[in-house]
């Protein structure tokens, strides 16, 4: 059970960095999908931001 457990997130993990090998080299060669997706990841990411102060 324990060794299924790990190949199954091994391979999540894997496929992960695959995905984000994959987008990082698309933005090197200004994918427009590519693009579009950082934008969007920015913004989440921007949104998720805790503000502090009157800023």
């Amino acid at each position: 059970m324990l060794k299924q457990r790990y190949e199954k997130e091994r391979l999540s993990w894997n496929l992960y960095y695959d995905i984000l090998s994959a987008v990082e080299d698309a933005l090197k060669n200004n994918d427009s999908f590519a693009l579009e997706l950082r934008k969007k990841a920015e913004s989440i990411i921007y949104q998720c931001y805790v503000k502090f102060g009157s800023r």
